[in-house]
C-alpha cells in the first residue's frame, strides 16, 4: 500500500490541526517534500483556513471528549454529578455547532454576493472582495 493511501489522512489532519510540515514529518514516516506535494495537490492551506474559520475542529474535539465520557460512564455507575457534566458538554457542543453553521452560512452568502457583484458590477469586484476577505480575518482573529 502507497504511503499515501496509509498516511495522507492523518498528515492532512495534523496540517489541520496547526502542526508544521516538518512537525508531520516527525510523527509519521513521510519526507516533508511528499507532505509539500500532498498540501498543494490538496488545497491543505484553503482547507486550513475553512477548518479554523468554522471552527469544526472543536466541535470534532467535543464530539469526541463526550463519547469518551459516555463511554467511560457506562462502566461504571451514572451518578448525578456525571449526568450533569455530560448535560454541560452537550449545551456547549450545541453552542458551537450553531456558531459554526452561522459562519457556514455567513461564507456561503458571502461568496454568492461576491459572485453577483462580479457579474453586476466587475469595476467594483475587487474591492468588494478584500473587504469580504478582511471581514473574515477580523472573525478569525476574534476567535
Amino acid at each position: 500500500m502507497a504511503k499515501y493511501e496509509v498516511y495522507h489522512q492523518d498528515a492532512m489532519n495534523l496540517y489541520l490541526e496547526g502542526k508544521t510540515l516538518e512537525e508531520i514529518s516527525k510523527i509519521i514516516p513521510v519526507s516533508i517534500r511528499s507532505l509539500s506535494i500532498w498540501k498543494q495537490e490538496n488545497e491543505w492551506e484553503e482547507k486550513r483556513r475553512r477548518y479554523r474559520l468554522e471552527g469544526s475542529g472543536g466541535v470534532e474535539i467535543l464530539e469526541r471528549k463526550i463519547i469518551d465520557f459516555i463511554n467511560k460512564m457506562e462502566e461504571g455507575a451514572v451518578t448525578a454529578e456525571s449526568a450533569d457534566t455530560l448535560t454541560k458538554l452537550i449545551k456547549s457542543l450545541r453552542g458551537l455547532e450553531k456558531e459554526r453553521d452561522m459562519l457556514g452560512m455567513a461564507l456561503a452568502v458571502m461568496k454568492r454576493f461576491a459572485q453577483f457583484v462580479k457579474e453586476r458590477f466587475s469595476e467594483k469586484s475587487e474591492i468588494v472582495a478584500a473587504i469580504i476577505r478582511d471581514f473574515f480575518t477580523q472573525l478569525e482573529k476574534e476567535r
